[in-house]
Parts: C-alpha cells; sequence; structure tokens
C-alpha cells in the first residue's frame, strides 16, 4: 500500500515537473524579444522618392540629385521653372498652367468645365476652369522642358504681351468714366426724365453730345480686353483702335459744345 502511494506520488511529481518546464518553456518564448526580419537588399523597397533626405537631415520635397535617380535632375525644380520665366515660384506655377504646359487635367479632360460627379459650380474643381493641372513632383521634368520650348518659341513673350495688354485695359477702364464724367456734354447733360421740349438749347446739345459718347462707349465696351480670359493681339488692336475713337469723341463734343457756348 505504502509502495503503490509513493509510486503515483513520484509520476504526480514527474507530471508537474513536466507542465512546470512546459510553461516556463512557454513564458521564456513569450519574454524572447522578436528577431527584426527584413527582406533581402534586392527586394527591399527604396523610400518615396518625393520625399528623400538631404544633407541637413531634413526630408526634402524633391529627391536629391544622385546616380539612382536618372530620370532627375537638379534642374527640375520649382526654382529653376522661377528662373527660367524671371518671375517667383508662385508666378511660375500660374504660368506653366496658363501656357498649358502642365499635363491635362483628368476630371475633365482639358476643358475646364462641370464635371458629372461635382455637386454644383460651373468649373472644374480640379482645376479651377483651367483645363489643365497643377505643377506636381510628377511633372516637374516635363514642365521645366515645354518651359523652354516655350520661350524659344516665343510662346512666353506672346503671354506676357497679352498680360500686360490686359494690365492696361483694366487701369484704362478707370480713365474712361473719369474723361466721360468730366465731359462737358455729361455735365451739361439733363436729367433724363427731362423731355426734349421742356429743354433748353445748350441742354439739348448736350444731351446730342453725350449720346455720341454713349454710342463710342457701346462699340468700346463688347472690345474690351480687360476681363477676356485669352485675349489675343488683334482683339487688343481693335480695342485701341475704340479707344482712340472714344477719346476723340469727348474732345470733338467738348470743342463743339465750347464754340456754342456752353462751359467745359
Amino acid at each position: 500500500m505504502i509502495a503503490n502511494t509513493l509510486s503515483i506520488a513520484s509520476k504526480s511529481s514527474q507530471i508537474s515537473d513536466k507542465h512546470l518546464s512546459v510553461a516556463y518553456a512557454g513564458e521564456m518564448i513569450q519574454q524572447r524579444p522578436l528577431e527584426p526580419t527584413s527582406p533581402p537588399s534586392s527586394t527591399r523597397r527604396r523610400p518615396f522618392p518625393h520625399f528623400s533626405e538631404g544633407k541637413s537631415g531634413s526630408p526634402t520635397f524633391f529627391p536629391q540629385f544622385s546616380p539612382e535617380t536618372a530620370t532627375m535632375t537638379d534642374t527640375n525644380t520649382m526654382e529653376a521653372l522661377a528662373e527660367l520665366f524671371g518671375t517667383s515660384t508662385k508666378n511660375a506655377a500660374i504660368r506653366a498652367v496658363k501656357l498649358k504646359l502642365t499635363p491635362v487635367c483628368g476630371r475633365c479632360c482639358g476643358t475646364g468645365a462641370y464635371s458629372f460627379n461635382q455637386i454644383d459650380g460651373d468649373r472644374c474643381f480640379g482645376c479651377h476652369g483651367s483645363g489643365h493641372a497643377a505643377v506636381a513632383p510628377s511633372n516637374i521634368a516635363s514642365v521645366v522642358a515645354a518651359a523652354r520650348l516655350a520661350i524659344a518659341d516665343g510662346r512666353h513673350a506672346r503671354y506676357l504681351d497679352a498680360l500686360a495688354n490686359q494690365r492696361q485695359a483694366a487701369e484704362m477702364s478707370k480713365r474712361i468714366f473719369e474723361a466721360w464724367r468730366a465731359s462737358a456734354a455729361a455735365r451739361g447733360n439733363p436729367s433724363h426724365t427731362l423731355r426734349d421740349e421742356d429743354c433748353t438749347e445748350q441742354q439739348l446739345r448736350c444731351r446730342r453730345a453725350n449720346a455720341r459718347i454713349a454710342a463710342a462707349y457701346e462699340a468700346l465696351t463688347p472690345l474690351d480686353v480687360a476681363h477676356k480670359r485669352n485675349p489675343t493681339d488683334d482683339d487688343h488692336v481693335a480695342w485701341k483702335n475704340a479707344l482712340d475713337t472714344f477719346f476723340a469723341v469727348i474732345a470733338e463734343t467738348d470743342a463743339l459744345l465750347s464754340e456754342a457756348g456752353v462751359a467745359a
């Protein structure tokens, strides 16, 4: 009886020792830190090319030039584009879109119009109506190359001329109304509620002179290039001719009214 009890006790101690060893081994496995595993160097993923480390250790938006990036060079940057155009980086980005040097917008396919998945508005929200995408790191190389071609074939110079024409027209539109308001015809023009038969001879002359100025202004308005998107050289020449006619009419009417005794 005592022998059976001792054998059972020894077996139970062996079982408990086995359980303890298994549990201890499991605890050691759980506590053991995982060894870092990394793929082979041939299959290791390279960092995103648009965010590479510069010399100072801070991430840069454009990759530094290296033999690994054979398609990218240190000249394909916004600073290089701005230097080509002779302006700031902000204006260079706008000018590249205006000259259509960037890729066509993928949402509107270059139309700049309302897209089917747009909630409201009549212009594409991807390009804001320009029809071309903005300058990005993915297209900066092609934009710089296209900018060199645009400068070589004169498109950039024509764009600057058109931009100067628009600014001149915007400034001239203020002078138009100032000259009209200061003319003798406008100052002596009677109220529109006053009928012709109730006007004096001088008031009638001012009314007829003011009607001539109004007709010249109506001919000038459709040719105004101040707010046109892409005014051509012919548009500017036609606008300049109509503008000269407008000021000539004001000078002529003021001279006629002065001869008639109407104070200028």
